[in-house]
């Protein structure tokens, strides 16, 4: 899934997202979060891609050997070339 699958991101993929955001505003990176289900990351991601641009994701285990995902976005103004 990406930005160009999506019309909207959902309220939920909204809500995360804006909790992550620079307190400087949605052109800045974007704090990475954990997940532990990759629809989830897929989601975030393609909502990173629709509001800044892209995404950055990286498949990794926790302590307990389980799958994670962890998801962020460097920013707008990084992927514009600003």
């Amino acid at each position: 899934m990406n930005a160009t699958a999506i019309k909207t991101p959902s309220q939920f993929v909204q809500d995360v997202l804006k909790a992550l955001e620079d307190a400087r505003g949605w052109k800045y990176p974007v704090r990475p979060i954990v997940c532990d289900n990759k629809q989830t990351a897929m989601e975030l991601a393609a909502g990173m891609d629709f509001y800044y641009g892209g995404h950055e994701m990286i498949q990794s285990s926790d302590a307990a050997g389980k799958e994670t995902w962890i998801v962020g976005s460097r920013g707008y103004y990084h992927y514009v070339g600003a």
